[in-house]
């Protein structure tokens, strides 16, 4: 394992919860994407996690910068979202 994966790993054993944009590095398309498919999924609206999300341990506010994060749950929500992406491309292919 390289120093950078290392390092992610690290990351995710500290904190299994990632913002929009790594979320999309895991399954391969735009934080926008995600954005939609969140909304979709309803675990978002309005561009924020919904209450039932933060209350599943969906998702969680991050604080420790400037402005809050939204993060969520990569164990959780990832499966949710390969999930929901192989429905819409099958839906293409039919």
């Amino acid at each position: 394992m390289s120093d950078v994966e290392e390092q992610a790993q690290q990351w995710r054993d500290e904190s299994p919860y990632l913002i929009q944009r790594d979320l999309g590095i895991r399954v391969g398309v735009s934080s926008h994407v995600v954005g939609r498919l969140l909304d979709e999924i309803g675990v978002r609206q309005d561009k924020r996690p919904t209450n039932d999300a933060f209350k599943n341990k969906l998702a969680e506010v991050d604080r420790s910068g400037p402005w809050p994060q939204y993060k969520w749950n990569e164990r959780q929500i990832v499966p949710l979202l390969r999930d929901r992406l192989s429905k819409k491309q099958d839906q293409v292919h039919k």
